[in-house]
C-alpha cells in the first residue's frame, strides 16, 4: 500500500485487523490504550528517500496507537537544499558532493567530487589554476599582478612570483603563500559546492599611492588575472554604486556566473571569514582584453581599504623577489604596464597538505566568487520544511509561500541573483518561517531543539537591486537580510525579528510595521548603507542601537515608532538628518512598556501611553492594515474547563483610531491550551482564536477538547470572518514559553465513544491557519468528531481521523494534508466545490464492518495534489466532475466527467486569488446547478458575475461584490444577499428574507394577549 506525503505531512495508514474482528472498535479501557502507548515502537532514524542536483528529502517514522490499540505509522518529511549538493559518478547515480582538494599524482591537486571541478598547479607562477564548470566550460586562469590606477595613471606594484600550494587543514582550500613581490601577499582559493573562490590576501602593507605620485582620493587597487583559450562570457554591467561611483559586470559562462566579490578583514580566530559586524566591501570586477590577451581586473578604492591595509605589518625587505622595487613596471604610466605572456609549464610535483595553517593570521582580503547558477524559479512551499545545509544559489523568480519553514545552520542561507526576484505569498496569518535548525518550536523537528543566537549567518543574501518582503519571520541569525550594498531598495512590511543581530543590512532601506526583538548588546538592529531609510510603527528593543548609518548625507525618517533600550541613531558616516514623528525612544528597557502574552513579547501594557499617540501621516496601505491589526493581547485559557454556554467575541481592540505606536499584532482574541470543553461555544463574526500545546504534554495535546454532544461553532462573515491559527502564524516566539509541540490538533472530539455522542465542528467563513509540520485544526481523539465546513479557506494544516464524518463545501485546501483513517463507525468525507492547491489527500478505506466507510469528491479542482488511496470499492466511493493538471495524481477510480487541463490560468481579483478566466474549462462544468449547490449569489469570475441557477463551476467560489469589494446587496436594504438568502438557492425559504425586496422585513410576531405579566389561565 502506498500512501504518499508532501513535505511534512503526517501519513496515516490503516490498522492491520485480524479475521472476525472489527477493525477499530471501542474493545479498550482508557488504561488499557495508555498501556499499548508505553509499548509503542521507537521512532526510525531520518533515512534519504529521494535525491537530486541540489536536493535530497530525508524521511522518518513515529507511531500513535488507533482506536484498536494498533501502532500507525506517522511519516515526518523535510527537503535538504544546497547548490551543488549532489554530482553524477560514474554509474551515472546521485553521489553526494565532497569540499575536498587532493593530491592528483599527475602532478598539483584536484576537486573532483562535485558539480564544477578544479585543478591547480603545483607552482602558481608555472601553472594555470583551472576550472570545469558543470556544462564542462574550461577557465583556466593566473594572477599577474596588484597594481593602483588613478583614473588617469596606472602602476603595477606588485607581480606573481614562484609560490608552491599547500592544501589547508579545512580540506577544500589551497594557499600559495607570498605569491607576489615587494610585499607579502598570498593567493587562497577555495572549493565549495556551489561554486569557488580565489582570494587575494595582503598579509603586510602595500605601497601607497603618493609613492607613485597618484592620488588616494581617487585610486583604486586592482588585481589582475589573465585567462587563457576561455571561452567569452556573457556580460551584464551593473548600475555604479554611487558611493565608490564604480560599476560591477557579471560575467556568465554557461552555468557558472561570477558575481560581485567583496573586501573584508580577517583574523586568528576565523580565517577567510569576514567579522560578522563589519560592512564587506564591494569589490568590483571589468573583462578587458589588451594586446591580444584577456583580463580579469578587480578593484576597489583605496579610500575604502585604507584603514584595513594600515593595520597590517609594514613590509619587510624583499629584495630577493623575481622583480627589483625600481623596475620599469613600478612606475606610474597612462598606459598599462604588464608583465610579458608566458606559457604554462608543467609540473608532476603533488601539491602536499599543509602541516600548519599559514592562513590564520591576521589579512585583508579581495576576492572573486564564481558560482553555479542553474537553479531558476524555485518555490519554498508552504506544506515543507525546508533545511539549508549550504549555500543556496537561486535566479529568477523565488517564491515564499505562507506556512513554509526555513531552517539552516551557520553554514547555509539563500542567495538571490542580482537578476532575481523574491515574491512572498503570505500574509495575515500566514507568514513564512526562517528559523535555526536546532528551533524545534515549528516546522519538521531536525536539531537539539536548543537554538541561541548565532546559530545562523544569513538567511537571506540579496544581491537584487529591488526587493520587498513582507510577512516573514526570523530567529537566531546574525543577518536576518542582507542586501548587498549597491543602489538597491528593500521594503519591508509586517515582519518579525526575534534572538538576533542585525535584522536588515541596506542601501535604501522602508520598514512598515516591523519588529525587532533582540538579545545582542553590541550592535545595531538595522544597518544602512545607502541614502534613505523610513520606519514607520516599528518596535525595536534591546541592542546598542535601532539604526547604524554607514553613509555620508543620509536621512533617516522614523514615525509611530517605538525604540527600547538603544541609541535611535548611531553615525559612522559623518552627516545623518534625522526626523521623527510620533516617536518614542527609552534608554533603559521598562517592565511597564510591554505585556507578555504567551509567546508574544511586545503588546504594549495596560493603560500605556503609547496608544493612541501616533500620526495618520504614514502611508496610506500601513494606515488602512494598522485598522485591522492591534497592540492588544490575546485572553489565555489554559488548562481549564469551560462548563457552560460560552459565546466568544471580538476582544483585542483593533486600532481603528489614532494609532498607537510601534508594532502591531495580527488580532487573537483567545488562546487554548489543553481546555476542556463540556458545553457549547460560539464564535462570533471576526473573533480569532489561537492554540497552543501545554507544556509538558508532546504527545496527544489540543487546544480544546470537546466532550459529548460539545459543539464548536465558527460563524464568520466575508467581511469578517472567523479565524483558528496556531499561535506561532501570529506571535514571534523565543521567550520560552509554549514550545512544546503535540501531534493531535487544535479541537480534538473527545465524547463518550460508548454513547455515541459526536463532537461537532461547525465552520462557516473561516480561516484556518497553521504552519508545516503542527498538529491537525481539528481530528477525532477516541470518540466520533463530525465537521460541516463551508466557505472555509485552510491553510498549511492537517486534517483527517479516525472516525470522524467530514463535509467540505465551498472550501480552499491550500498545501493542506487532509487523510481519513479506517474505522466501523461511518466515517464520511465528502468535499463539493472545493479547490485543492498542492498538499496531499491520503484515504485507508476498509469496507469489512457495517456500516461502511464512504467518501465522495465532486466538482472539485486538485492542482498538483498527490493523491494515494488505499483499497476503494467503487460501491463505497464517489468520484467524479472533478479537475486535474495533466498528469497529475486522480482519485481511484476517477471520474466519467472529471476535466482535464494543463493550467487551471488563476486570476486575483476583489476578495482572493483563485478566480477563473471567462474561457475556463471548468465553466458550467459541475455536477449540478449553482442554486442546489447553495452558490447562487457566489462567482468565479472577476467580473462578478453571480453563478445564479447555471451549471456550477467546478472548484472554489467567492461571494460575488461591488466595485467596492462589498458583497452585492441587490435590494439595497444593507443585508447582503448572500446572508438574506441563507442557503443560497435563491429562493426565499422559510426564516430568510427576500434578497430582492427592500420591503421584506421578515417575519414579525406581535403578541397582544395576554398583557405582559398577566395570569395565564
Amino acid at each position: 500500500m502506498k500512501i504518499p506525503g508532501i513535505g511534512v505531512a503526517l501519513l496515516v495508514l490503516a490498522a492491520a485487523h485480524t479475521s472476525g474482528q472489527v477493525a477499530n472498535s471501542p474493545s479498550q479501557t482508557e488504561n488499557e490504550r495508555k498501556a499499548a502507548i508505553g509499548k509503542l515502537p521507537p521512532a526510525t532514524p531520518y533515512a534519504v528517500t529521494a535525491r537530486g542536483a541540489h536536493h535530497r528529502v530525508w524521511q522518518k517514522t513515529t507511531y500513535e496507537i488507533d482506536f484498536n490499540g494498533q501502532a500507525v505509522p506517522r511519516l515526518h518529511q523535510y527537503t535538504e537544499l544546497a547548490t551543488g549538493l549532489h554530482f553524477k559518478n560514474e554509474q551515472n547515480q546521485w553521489a553526494e558532493s565532497k569540499e575536498e582538494i587532493l593530491p592528483s599524482m599527475a602532478g598539483g591537486a584536484a576537486a573532483v567530487k562535485g558539480q564544477h571541478q578544479l585543478y591547480f598547479p603545483y607552482d602558481i607562477y608555472q601553472g594555470v589554476i583551472e576550472t570545469v564548470t558543470p556544462d564542462g566550460k574550461h577557465l583556466k586562469s593566473r594572477p599577474v599582478g596588484i597594481s593602483y590606477f588613478d583614473g588617469t595613471n596606472s602602476v603595477m606594484i606588485a607581480i606573481l612570483t614562484n609560490s608552491v600550494g599547500q592544501i589547508l587543514p579545512s580540506g577544500n582550500q589551497i594557499i600559495y603563500q607570498n605569491a607576489f613581490s615587494d610585499f607579502a601577499a598570498d593567493m587562497v582559493v577555495t572549493y565549495h559546492k556551489n561554486g569557488m573562490e580565489c582570494d587575494l590576501v595582503f598579509r603586510e602593507q602595500p605601497p601607497i599611492p603618493e609613492d607613485f605620485g597618484l592620488s588616494p582620493q581617487t585610486s583604486r587597487l586592482e588585481l589582475w588575472t589573465e585567462f587563457f583559450d576561455t571561452p567569452e562570457p556573457v556580460k551584464t554591467i551593473r548600475a555604479a554604486n554611487p558611493k565608490d561611483h564604480l560599476a560591477d559586470t557579471t560575467l556568465q559562462f554557461g552555468k557558472m556566473k561570477m558575481v560581485r566579490g567583496k573586501a573584508f578583514v580577517i583574523g586568528q580566530s576565523d580565517p577567510l571569514t569576514p567579522s560578522r559586524r563589519e560592512p564587506n566591501i564591494p569589490v568590483y570586477k571589468a573583462w578587458t582584453h589588451i594586446d591580444g590577451r584577456v583580463f580579469l581586473v578587480e578593484e576597489v578604492p583605496v579610500a575604502r581599504v585604507a584603514t584595513q591595509l594600515q593595520a597590517l605589518p609594514v613590509a619587510a625587505d624583499r629584495s630577493g623577489s623575481s622583480v627589483p622595487k625600481h623596475s620599469m613596471l613600478r612606475r606610474a604610466s597612462p598606459t598599462r604596464l604588464l608583465p610579458p605572456a608566458r606559457l604554462a609549464q608543467s609540473s608532476t610535483n603533488a601539491i602536499r597538505v599543509a602541516e600548519l595553517n599559514p592562513n590564520r593570521k591576521p589579512g585583508f582580503v579581495l576576492d572573486y566568487v564564481a558560482i553555479d547558477s542553474d537553479r531558476t524559479d524555485y518555490t519554498f512551499q508552504g506544506d515543507t520544511t525546508y533545511y539549508l545545509s549550504g549555500e543556496y544559489n537561486l535566479q529568477g523568480t523565488t517564491v515564499f509561500e505562507a506556512g513554509t519553514v526555513v531552517k539552516t545552520d551557520y553554514d547555509g542561507r539563500i542567495d538571490i541573483d542580482e537578476d532575481g526576484t523574491v515574491v512572498c505569498n503570505t500574509g495575515s496569518y500566514r507568514p513564512a518561517v526562517f528559523t535555526s535548525l536546532n528551533d524545534n518550536s515549528v516546522g519538521e523537528p531536525i536539531g537539539s531543539g536548543s537554538p541561541v543566537v548565532g546559530d545562523v549567518t544569513v538567511f537571506l543574501y540579496i544581491n537584487a537591486g529591488e526587493v520587498t518582503l513582507h510577512d516573514l519571520r526570523f530567529s537566531y541569525c546574525w543577518y536576518a537580510a542582507y542586501q548587498d550594498p549597491q543602489p538597491s531598495t528593500i521594503d519591508v512590511w509586517n515582519c518579525q525579528f526575534m534572538n538576533g543581530d542585525v535584522a536588515i543590512w541596506g542601501y535604501d532601506i522602508g520598514l512598515h510595521n516591523v519588529l525587532i526583538g533582540r538579545s545582542i548588546q553590541s550592535s545595531a538592529a538595522v544597518c544602512l548603507e545607502g541614502p534613505s531609510l523610513i520606519g514607520e510603527n516599528v518596535t525595536a528593543d534591546y541592542g546598542f542601537a535601532f539604526i547604524q548609518v554607514d553613509y555620508y548625507g543620509a536621512t533617516v525618517a522614523l514615525t509611530n515608532c517605538l525604540v527600547t533600550g538603544q541609541v535611535l541613531v548611531t553615525n559612522y558616516s559623518g552627516l545623518v538628518t534625522t526626523h521623527t514623528n510620533s516617536t518614542a525612544s527609552i534608554l533603559s528597557p521598562a517592565g511597564l512598556i510591554y505585556q507578555t502574552a504567551g509567546a508574544g513579547s511586545f503588546y504594549l501594557a495596560d493603560g500605556s501611553p503609547y496608544r493612541n499617540a501616533g500620526t495618520v501621516n504614514i502611508d496610506s496601505t500601513l494606515l488602512a492594515a494598522l485598522k485591522t491589526k492591534t497592540t492588544y493581547p490575546p485572553i489565555v485559557y489554559s488548562n481549564t474547563t469551560i462548563s457552560v454556554e460560552t459565546t466568544f467575541n471580538p476582544q483585542a481592540q483593533r486600532d481603528t483610531d489614532t494609532p498607537d505606536l510601534g508594532y502591531h499584532y495580527d488580532p487573537i482574541d483567545y488562546f487554548f491550551g489543553g481546555v476542556e470543553s463540556s458545553a457549547n461555544i460560539t464564535l462570533t463574526p471576526g473573533t480569532a482564536v489561537g492554540w497552543f500545546e501545554l507544556p509538558g504534554i508532546g504527545g496527544p495535546s489540543y487546544g480544546i477538547a470537546l466532550g459529548d454532544d460539545g459543539v464548536a461553532s465558527f460563524n464568520g462573515t466575508v467581511k469578517s470572518p472567523c479565524v483558528f491559527a496556531r499561535y506561532e502564524t501570529v506571535q514571534e516566539g523565543g521567550n520560552g514559553n509554549w514550545l512544546d509541540r503535540g501531534w493531535l490538533a487544535g479541537i480534538s472530539g473527545q465524547g463518550n465513544f460508548y454513547t455515541v455522542h459526536p463532537s461537532h465542528v461547525l465552520a462557516t467563513f473561516t480561516r484556518f491557519a497553521e504552519t508545516t509540520g503542527d498538529g491537525g485544526f481539528y481530528r477525532d481523539y477516541y470518540g466520533i468528531l463530525e465537521v460541516n465546513a463551508t466557505h472555509c479557506e485552510f491553510y498549511s494544516g492537517t486534517l483527517g481521523g479516525y472516525v470522524t464524518k467530514s463535509y467540505y463545501t465551498n472550501c480552499l485546501m491550500d498545501r493542506m494534508y487532509l487523510w481519513q483513517g479506517a474505522a466501523d463507525e461511518s466515517p464520511r468525507m465528502v468535499l463539493r466545490n472545493c479547490t485543492y492547491r498542492g498538499g496531499s489527500l491520503g484515504f485507508s478505506h476498509w469496507e469489512g464492518g457495517s456500516p461502511y466507510w464512504y467518501s465522495s469528491i465532486r466538482d472539485c479542482v486538485f492542482e498538483g495534489t498527490v493523491i494515494g488511496m488505499d483499497y476503494a470499492d467503487p460501491a463505497y466511493t464517489d468520484y467524479d466532475y472533478n479537475a486535474y493538471l495533466t498528469g497529475a495524481d486522480q482519485t481511484s477510480p476517477s471520474g466519467a466527467h472529471d476535466v482535464v487541463t494543463n493550467s487551471f490560468h488563476w486570476q486575483s481579483s476583489s476578495l482572493r486569488n483563485y478566480y477563473l478566466p471567462g474561457y475556463s474549462s471548468l465553466i458550467d462544468a459541475g455536477s449540478r446547478t449553482a442554486d442546489v449547490a447553495g452558490l447562487y449569489h457566489f462567482t468565479t469570475q472577476i467580473d462578478q458575475t453571480k453563478e445564479t441557477n447555471s451549471v456550477v463551476d467546478i472548484g472554489y467560489h467567492y461571494v460575488a461584490v461591488d466595485s467596492n469589494g462589498h458583497p452585492l446587496d441587490t435590494d439595497g436594504d444593507g443585508v447582503p444577499d448572500y446572508l438574506e438568502d441563507a442557503n443560497g438557492n435563491g429562493a426565499v425559504n422559510s426564516g430568510e428574507t427576500d434578497w430582492q425586496s427592500a420591503t421584506d422585513l421578515g417575519l414579525k410576531v406581535l403578541i397582544t394577549r395576554p398583557k405582559n405579566n398577566s395570569a395565564i389561565p
